[in-house]
């Protein structure tokens, strides 16, 4: 799913729970959850996996780096809109419902080996399907996890 998922929902969950210690498990677990329904994964960024960052479309690299920056932005703005007794469950919500996807970059990426499990974990989960409905289902969940943010 996109970023901005994990990071709204884990957010919401923050809000919802109250506590960081539910926070943190629910989020973690929403993230396979979430996973597990169908939805649309972008692509690498074209030349990426073969020249890394030097070898990577500009363009391309730009507009996929758009979605999660927008993400970490609004999951911020909405967070800090939000009382302050809430607002350390909400970050923590938001970091461990994102969690996951990081572990599977830093063993793609750095080849770090504690992040092998999660990674198997997280592809347990994964389902895909096209463009249209798997960016249906990514924008009802995000439309849910903002109406409890702004409430």
């Amino acid at each position: 799913m996109l970023t901005s998922v994990h990071l709204l929902t884990g957010a919401a969950i923050g809000k919802l729970t109250g506590n960081w210690w539910s926070a943190i498990l629910l989020s973690y677990a929403f993230h396979h959850i979430f996973d597990s329904i169908p939805h649309y994964n972008p692509q690498p960024v074209k030349g990426y996996l073969e020249g890394h960052l030097g070898g990577a479309d500009k363009r391309d690299l730009i507009l996929k780096s758009l979605e999660p920056a927008l993400g970490i932005a609004a999951t911020l703005y909405l967070i800090f809109s939000n009382p302050l007794d809430l607002r350390s469950s909400m970050v923590l919500g938001a970091v461990f419902g994102w969690l996951p996807d990081l572990f599977v970059f830093l063993e793609w990426k750095f080849k770090k080996r504690f992040a092998r499990f999660f990674t198997r974990v997280e592809k347990h989960f994964h389902q895909h399907t096209s463009f249209l409905p798997g960016m249906l289902s990514q924008i009802f969940i995000m439309a849910l996890a903002i109406f409890v943010l702004i409430n």
